[in-house]
């Protein structure tokens, strides 16, 4: 009887340390870009807590890799950004990872930064996305109905042409929470 009692115990303290409790989920944001070749150029990312009000995150340290090389590491900042500044990429499209590898307090988080080392010799054509190339809908009901918009008559087929000539630049005003989906929602 006592053993069980012990037992008891020991379970009920380990519980109170938070031994078993995984921490608060976090959301990690990588910032994809344009730049020259061979520039200077900052990786960005965004830290916040994924919860309704996501209050960003200070002080966390974010690391930034390519091709299994750590690149660096930075601590966000009050507006929880990270940013590390790189140079000499050369021509291409780069896909850099970046990771937060959790505290005590908050879960491990990943993301993907892609980074587009362009020269001059291909002109970049650049459009919005909401109400140039989906459906007229309010701003509201586009959050809603993310996932499901429809593309304006055409607009799918104009701009798969014109990328044979052009380096397309997609351009939102929507919230970072819907990268993801919006970025899902390109891939035609």
């Amino acid at each position: 009887m006592k053993k069980i009692n012990l037992l008891f115990v020991l379970f009920c303290l380990l519980l109170g340390t938070n031994s078993f409790a995984s921490g608060q989920q976090v959301k990690l944001q990588g910032y994809d870009f344009l730049s020259l070749p061979l520039q200077d150029v900052f990786l960005k990312a965004k830290l916040e807590e994924d919860s309704f009000f996501k209050p960003d995150l200070n002080g966390e340290l974010v690391e930034f890799w390519w091709k299994e090389k750590l690149l660096g590491q930075a601590v966000t900042n009050d507006d929880g950004v990270a940013q590390l500044e790189i140079s000499g990429f050369k021509r291409g499209d780069y896909y850099i990872d970046v990771v937060y590898l959790g505290s005590r307090n908050y879960d491990r988080s990943r993301s993907i930064i892609r980074a587009v080392f362009e020269n001059q010799n291909k002109p970049i054509l650049v459009t919005d996305i909401d109400r140039t190339i989906t459906e007229r809908v309010s701003p509201i009901e586009a959050i809603s109905r993310m996932e499901s918009l429809e593309t304006m008559v055409g607009a799918q087929e104009v701009l798969q042409r014109l990328s044979k000539d052009y380096r397309i630049v997609y351009l939102t005003a929507r919230d970072d929470a819907y990268m993801k989906v919006t970025k899902s929602w390109l891939n035609w």
